[in-house]
């Protein structure tokens, strides 16, 4: 017989009330300003909060004796990309603001691309079609779809 209380619960528990709170803490937001069809700044909040739980839910639900085993232990290798990850994302929210959304966001994908593969050779331009969708797609959300000011670059 197997305990109740895994370690994957416990963490989907926890991820189930720290979405809860988030959720409810983003719903006290009370817009001003804003015109009655604009969602407000909680909407994001509550998407990533709600997610967040959904998430939870899914991990608390699982069997835990049927999951794979999964290898708790990082090795020099993990711990230097995850260093690397926090370093890259360091660098990002320090020059977006100068370089622009536009530049920055191009930048940290097409890196992070080549710190994903694990390994394997992925071909640059393949990275480069991929970082240009994604940026554009994600400019276009916020810009055009939900009118979100993003970082310019201003040459001059």
């Amino acid at each position: 017989m197997t305990k109740f209380l895994t370690k994957s619960r416990l963490c989907g528990l926890l991820c189930m009330l720290l979405g809860g709170a988030a959720c409810g803490a983003a719903a006290r937001f009370t817009p001003k300003g804003l015109l009655a069809s604009d969602p407000g700044p909680g909407l994001f909040p509550i998407i990533g909060g709600a997610g967040l739980a959904l998430c939870g839910l899914i991990i608390f639900l699982q069997n835990s004796d049927k999951s794979p085993p999964f290898a708790s232990d990082f090795d020099r290798t993990g711990l230097i990309r995850i260093g690397e990850c926090a370093v890259l994302l360091a660098v990002y929210f320090a020059v977006i603001g100068s370089l622009g959304f536009l530049v920055s966001t191009a930048v940290l994908l097409f890196l992070l691309c080549g710190l994903f593969a694990l390994g394997e050779q992925v071909a640059w331009w393949k990275r480069l079609i991929f970082t240009a969708l994604t940026t554009g797609a994600v400019w276009y959300l916020f810009v055009e779809v939900l009118s979100v000011m993003l970082p310019r670059f201003d040459l001059f």
